[in-house]
């Protein structure tokens, strides 16, 4: 759906985009990470057409953006960081004016700004001018503007600033929705919070993409139905011998690591879950551990 080949960008004279490529494909949701600077609003304007590259081309949907400049912006929905919409103009007219200015069919208008206004929660405030919204809804009204005509990209940069938790709640449900149909491609500092509902991550340090690090250790996470507490010392004793060591979680949870520089083989990974399934206290789940995206920035940022 989405490519950028070999993006570079300078201001000035100054590279803030340097030999970026990404793919992102149907269905997908990306977080793109990056400190105060990295370039990721400049990266997501190029995306969207906003910005021309130094070198390099955008693809969207098997189409050139810099030769097909037209027609590919009628696929984008792009989200800035600061809400964009018309302020002296109430949320109704500022949804009527982009089903216009997005020159959407006149007999789908009225259903398509209807269904913006339901599915943005703007129905309450469709008569308030947008100048007078809280940060939360005019929040909610440019995300909806960008969507209006169900664009097969979309671009968020930092989506999240002003919702509270209930309304990150509709946010992520919402993206889930709208996943089904687009790529979507957002930035954000809530790093915690975009655990929950993106793909994969992609952090721009330096002007450069870079993958995730992940340290992934060997780790595994086992849950019981019940209180293990009356057998821990055993089983301490014999995951030890056998090359992990185990921490209590809670009282029927545990966290084993495996001790030894080479990588568990699949046998030792069977014969620890056997061992625990083992001791009649009701396995629930077994499962490996990952470095959350929080863990994963740092770790890449100051590698």
């Amino acid at each position: 759906m989405l490519q950028l080949c070999h993006v570079h960008h300078k201001f000035d004279k100054n590279p803030v985009l340097k030999d970026v490529s990404l793919h992102v494909g149907l269905h997908e949701i990306v977080g793109l990470l990056g400190i105060n600077g990295a370039g990721k609003s400049s990266l997501l304007k190029i995306a969207a057409g906003l910005l021309f590259p130094t070198a390099g081309q955008v693809i969207i949907d098997g189409k050139t953006l810099s030769n097909e400049w037209k027609q590919v912006k009628a696929c984008i929905g792009f989200v800035p960081d600061t809400p964009a919409f018309f302020n002296h103009l109430t949320v109704l007219e500022n949804i009527s004016a982009m089903a216009q200015l997005r020159q959407i069919p006149k007999p789908a208008q009225a259903s398509r700004i209807e269904s913006c206004l339901e599915k943005f929660n703007l129905q309450n405030v469709k008569h308030r001018l947008a100048d007078n919204l809280s940060k939360g809804f005019k929040q909610r009204l440019s995300f909806g503007l960008a969507v209006l005509n169900e664009p097969k990209i979309i671009l968020l940069d930092e989506p999240m600033d002003g919702l509270d938790s209930e309304q990150i709640e509709w946010f992520a449900d919402t993206i889930h929705e709208l996943s089904k149909n687009c790529a979507i491609v957002l930035s954000s500092h809530r790093l915690t919070t975009l655990e929950s509902f993106v793909n994969r991550t992609v952090i721009l340090h330096e002007g450069k993409l870079v993958e995730p690090q992940t340290n992934d250790t060997h780790t595994f996470k086992a849950v019981y139905s019940q209180s293990i507490v009356n057998v821990l010392e055993s089983m301490i004793s014999s995951e030890n011998k056998a090359g992990w060591s185990m921490k209590t979680l809670s009282e029927n949870s545990l966290l084993f690591t495996w001790l030894n520089k080479s990588e568990p083989t699949l046998k030792d990974i069977n014969q620890l879950l056997n061992n625990l399934a083992s001791n009649h206290y009701g396995l629930i789940e077994f499962r490996r551990q990952r470095n959350s995206i929080k863990e994963q920035f740092f770790s890449t940022i100051n590698r």
